[in-house]
Order: C-alpha cells, then sequence, then structure tokens
C-alpha cells in the first residue's frame, strides 16, 4: 500500500499519462498482495522450520539410491545386546558360523560337505566363464560352466586312441555306489576315435548377474548321502535314482522353478565352482571358442597303439602319460587356488536362508540331511528365496560377515592349535611333575599373555569387574558389524559369532589364569603341596579344549603339516569326481579319508600331492 500512495502522490503532466494511472494503480496493487502473500508464506514457512526442525529429515528425504555420499548410519547393535534378542544355541552357532566361513572356499566346502544353506549371489560383467563339449553349438538352454578353464578343460578328455585298463571296484563300498561309469572328468579315457575334436568355449558376462543362488558344502559330487540336498529340494523332488544321470532332471527343474523370477543360475562346488547356468541367451556373449588339437598330434607323435611294440613307442607313451597326468594336477591346482576363496563371486548375506534355527538339523555336517526336512520347512525356504530374487537388489553395503570368521579363526586358530600341543605334550611328559609343570605353565604362559594384558585394566581393583571387562572387551573386539544389520539373517549370523568368539575367549582367559596360579607356586612361594591339583587341572583344560576344536571345525585346524614344493598341491580329497578318482571308495583316493565306522570323513592332516601321484 505504500508503494500505491507513492504512485498518487505523483505528477500526471499528459492526458496519456493521466489515462495511465488507473490501470498502473491496479497492476501495482496486484503486485503488492502477490509481495504481501510471497512474504507471508516466507515467514510462516521459516517458522514451522524453526519450531519443528525434527521433521525436516523427513520433509526433504528421498529413498536412498546407493550413491556416493549416501549418509549410512553409524550407529552399533552390541553383540552382547543382539544375542539377548536373538539367542543361538552352540550347535547352531558352530553351523552358521562354519557356513559363513567356509562358503565359496573349496576347503571350507569339501571338509563341511552336506550344506545347509542358500545365499544370493552376485558376478560382476566381464567376468569369464568356460564350458568343454563334443558339439561346436554354443548350448541354448541350460547348461553346466566353470570357473576355471582347466576344470572345463578336463571334461574334453585326453583321447589317444588306444584303449587303457582300468582299475577294479573296490570290493566293498560301505557308503555309496557309483554306478555305471566312473570316470566322470574322462581321465584315462583313451578309446575315443583318433580323429575326434572337442570344443572350449570361453564366455563373458555382459551383464551383472544378480539373482544367483550359492549352495554351500560339496554340492556338485553327486553323491546320495546328502551333500545335494539342497538341489533335492530347490527342485521339489523327493530323490533322484542316480545323480550322475538325474542331475540334469533335477537342473532343468531348478531353473523352472526360478524362471519366472528371473533365476539366472546356481553356484556348486565340485574341483573349484562351476555354475548351473539357466539361460545362455541371456547375459553371455561367447569370446573364444577353441576346437582342441588331438593330443599327439600337437606334441608332432603319430598315433598310439593299445601296446608299445618298441622302445620309441613306449618312450612315447610314457611322455603322453605325463602330458595327461599334469593336466589333472593342473585341475588340482585351480581348486586350491580356491581353498581361501572364489573372489569373483560376492555373496549377499543379508538375504541367507537356512533351516538351521528353525527346525533340528544334525549338528554334525557328515551327517546332516535337508531331504528329511518337513514339507512346511521345504516351502518356506522356497517362498523366501523367490521373495528375495524378485524383491531385492544385492546389498553391497553389508556387513562382510566372512571377513569377520577370517579374522577370528587367523588370529585364533593358532593359539588354540599351540595350546592343545603344549597340554598334550605336558599329558604325555615322562619327565618328573614339577619339571612338566614348570614347562607346561611356561607355555600356556607365552601364549596368553599378551591378549590378557590387552584388555587388563589397573584401574579396576575389583578382581571380579576386572575379568569381566577383560571378557566384553576380548568378544566386542573381534565381534561386530559395520553397516547396518538389516534382517534376521544378519542376526543370526552376528549371534553366531558372538556365541563362537565367547567361546574362545573364555578359554584363552582360563589357561592364563591357571598358568599364572602355577607359575606363582613354583617361581613367587615354591611349594610342591598343589602339584596334583594343578596336573589335574591341565588334564581338565586340556580335555575341555580338545572339545572346543572338535565342536568349532575350522578348516585352519586341517592342514599340510610340510609346505609342499611348487609342483605340488596341498590336497583336500573331494568328494565328487577327480582326476584322482571318485570319492573315497576310490581306491586310489581311499587312503586319504577315514571310515568311523559309518561315514567317511577328512583327517586333519592333508597330503601333498604332485606328478607322481597322478601317474
Amino acid at each position: 500500500m505504500l508503494l500505491l500512495s507513492h504512485f498518487h502522490s505523483g505528477w500526471a503532466t499528459s492526458k496519456w499519462e493521466q489515462l495511465m494511472i488507473p490501470y498502473m494503480a491496479g497492476n501495482l496493487l496486484y503486485a503488492s498482495l502477490l509481495l504481501n502473500l510471497v512474504f507471508g508464506s516466507i515467514i510462516f514457512i521459516s517458522f514451522l522450520l524453526a519450531t519443528h526442525h525434527e521433521i525436516l529429515s523427513e520433509i526433504i528425504k528421498v529413498r536412498s539410491t546407493g550413491e556416493p555420499g549416501e549418509h549410512i548410519s553409524s550407529e552399533r547393535l552390541c553383540p552382547f545386546d543382539n544375542f539377548e534378542k536373538n539367542g543361538l544355541d552352540w550347535d547352531n552357532s558352530t553351523a552358521i558360523f562354519n557356513i559363513v566361513h567356509g562358503s565359496l572356499k573349496q576347503k571350507g566346502g569339501v571338509l563341511n560337505p552336506i550344506g545347509a544353506a542358500f545365499i544370493p549371489a552376485y558376478i560382476p560383467p566381464n567376468t569369464y566363464f568356460y564350458h568343454s563339449t563334443e558339439s561346436n553349438q554354443v548350448p541354448d538352454s541350460f547348461e553346466w560352466i566353470a570357473m576355471s578353464s582347466e576344470f572345463s578343460y578336463s571334461f574334453a578328455s585326453f583321447p589317444r586312441n588306444i584303449q587303457r585298463q582300468h582299475p577294479p571296484p573296490p570290493e566293498h563300498s560301505t557308503s555309496f555306489t557309483v554306478p555305471g561309469n566312473t570316470n566322470y572328468l574322462g581321465f584315462g579315457d583313451n578309446s575315443k576315435p583318433y580323429a575326434r575334436r572337442n570344443f572350449l568355449y570361453g564366455f563373458r558376462t555382459t551383464i551383472p548377474f544378480t539373482k544367483l543362488i550359492f549352495l554351500d558344502g560339496a554340492s556338485a559330487s553327486k553323491r546320495d548321502t546328502g551333500e545335494m540336498d539342497q538341489q533335492l529340494l530347490l527342485g521339489n523332488l523327493s530323490n533322484v535314482h542316480s545323480w550322475f544321470s538325474g542331475e540334469r532332471y533335477a537342473a532343468e527343474k531348478i531353473c523352472e522353478w526360478g524362471r519366472p523370477f528371473g533365476l539366472q543360475g546356481v553356484i556348486r562346488l565340485e574341483i573349484g565352482f562351476e555354475i548351473i547356468l539357466c539361460d545362455f541367451k541371456n547375459g553371455v556373449e561367447l569370446v573364444s571358442n577353441v576346437s582342441l588339437s588331438n593330443v599327439t598330434e600337437l606334441i608332432g607323435f603319430p598315433g598310439e597303439t593299445p601296446v608299445p611294440n618298441n622302445n620309441l613307442e613306449k618312450n612315447r607313451t610314457e611322455l603322453m602319460d605325463i602330458f595327461e597326468a599334469m593336466s589333472g594336477l593342473e585341475i588340482l591346482q585351480s581348486g586350491a587356488n580356491v581353498d581361501t576363496g572364489e573372489r569373483r563371486i560376492l555373496l549377499d548375506f543379508t538375504r541367507m536362508v537356512t533351516p538351521i534355527n528353525k527346525t533340528w538339523l544334525n549338528p554334525d555336517p557328515y551327517r546332516r540331511r535337508l531331504a528329511n526336512l518337513s514339507t512346511e520347512i521345504k516351502e518356506d525356504i522356497l517362498e523366501t528365496l523367490e521373495f528375495n530374487l524378485r524383491e531385492y537388489d544385492f546389498q553391497y553395503k553389508s556387513t562382510d560377515w566372512q571377513l569377520i570368521t577370517d579374522n577370528i579363526v587367523n588370529k585364533f586358530g593358532p593359539m588354540l592349535l599351540t595350546l592343545n600341543s603344549s597340554l598334550t605334550k605336558f599329558e604325555h611328559s615322562k619327565t618328573d611333575i614339577d619339571y612338566s609343570l614348570k614347562q607346561v605353565a611356561k607355555d600356556l604362559s607365552r601364549l596368553t599373555y599378551n591378549f590378557v594384558r590387552r584388555y587388563s585394566d589397573e584401574a579396576i581393583q575389583n578382581t571380579t569387574l576386572r575379568e569381566e571387562k577383560m571378557f566384553r572387551q576380548s568378544v566386542e573386539d573381534y565381534v561386530y558389524h559395520t553397516y547396518p544389520i538389516r534382517s534376521a539373517s544378519e542376526r543370526l549370523i552376528y549371534s553366531s559369532l558372538f556365541v563362537e568368539q565367547s567361546a574362545v575367549s573364555r578359554i584363552i582367559l582360563d589357561v592364563f589364569k591357571l598358568s599364572k596360579a602355577i607359575l606363582n607356586d613354583l617361581y613367587v612361594t615354591p611349594t610342591k603341596e598343589n602339584y596334583m591339583k594343578f596336573r589335574y587341572d591341565v588334564l581338565s583344560t586340556k580335555t575341555k579344549l580338545v572339545k572346543l576344536l572338535e565342536d568349532l571345525r575350522w578348516p585352519i585346524f586341517t592342514q599340510c603339516f610340510s609346505k609342499c614344493k611348487w609342483d605340488e598341491v596341498c590336497y583336500v580329497p573331494t568328494w565328487g569326481p577327480s582326476p584322482i578318482g571318485m570319492g573315497p571308495e576310490d581306491p586310489k583316493n581311499h587312503r586319504w579319508f577315514d571310515f568311523d565306522g559309518e561315514r567317511y570323513r577328512i583327517g586333519h592332516t592333508l597330503p601333498c600331492i604332485g606328478i607322481k601321484d597322478m601317474l
């Protein structure tokens, strides 16, 4: 209104100006009202934001897109608090821990052969796969592809135009009978036509593979003792007559189940990892096609005869045997390369699905059976998997739970084994009790002293409170999450890590406490009165530690005791087809397994395998 008053006080010197005065006055009135409305709105919004600043984030919040700069909550859930709300017993804790720690690791899968988890997986673009076949046509439906060229190469066999003698089958198989041809990979099968050609294809992914399911355990072993149960469940099958003849049917049923929600494939462990790829027409590009040369032609030798007729033929045959054996050793080497992990594949533990902690499963990974789950549990697994793969994208920004398990195992595995070694020496010692006690106390304190001192706060005078804080901090240092916990699966994993680390921390603190008492008796106030009590306590501690090691079943406990040569591989015996033989029943493979009266198992000592073992 001030503007309008000022306008009327001006001078009108012409008729035109006099005529324009009412028009201009109207416009100025409209502008004045508009400006007042704008100013009033600004004042009102400012008042709201000033008095209700707590809802500002809700007013301007947009859905997270995962772009750089996205705010990630740093709120921490204490492992003790998580466990209070998501309790987990000891057997289920060790099972979950070993699933997380051993997934996508050949050694972990072989040592825990019967899997119990279904984990969404991701493979980025430009990842290479391999496939070998007698056909010169790219597969047009589902098919198996290998992550390593060495494994795929093995399926091309080694045709040499001679009939070789195979060892007789074992007289008695105690847990599994291999139907039909046991030479699944084609090793030693040299009766193929001389002119036969095999094709080794190389493929690359042209898109991210975001709808994959990883199956833990020895999930491609083709055995009927539980290792293949996950695939029976996914294919909604009760059984197959033989996994050698029925595997393709099971794969077909799995891909049919997953087609409505875009399932791209299933990842399994054989020697290294392979994928049942459901569709070769989408997201895969052929990058190489090699028609493999005849094995004798490549080296410039004539074709072989069934029985060498002279020294030249014999020498050529021996050299060809070495070439063939070397290809088998290279397969084992490629598998050993992923004993510590197949890093080209990522796992999303936020959406892991497992029946563990929902129903009873045998805690022994050699005896549990998913095939025996109730129909209700099986249907729940399938429905949850379908929902997760249909509705959710791969979670890149989530806690790397496997890394946390690696840190725990790598830190405490050697310590626990060395403690057990010291306790075993004491148990079998033939020397005087005072000397034996002194040695074991020195060993136990040497191994635990600095770990305990790390958490021993002298500012806390009360011994009980100090020990409680030591225990709590020793757990929280190794059990944590980085990104916010999003799912029940993560809470389950978090609890399993808490339970295992609690048991490990507790026994280390107890061992130190025992060694301290013995050392005080030997070095401060010498007396022999407590020798027998100390002996009993040491042996009791050993019993507890041995039980803990048996329950933990960490892969680090199973090693080659000597360092293998550069042309050798530390061989973790495989349950399925291999260049050495088909599982523990094969005479060549049998020596590396233990039999407990019902089931074959892998012991704690592994062999170094070289070319001589392959011949």
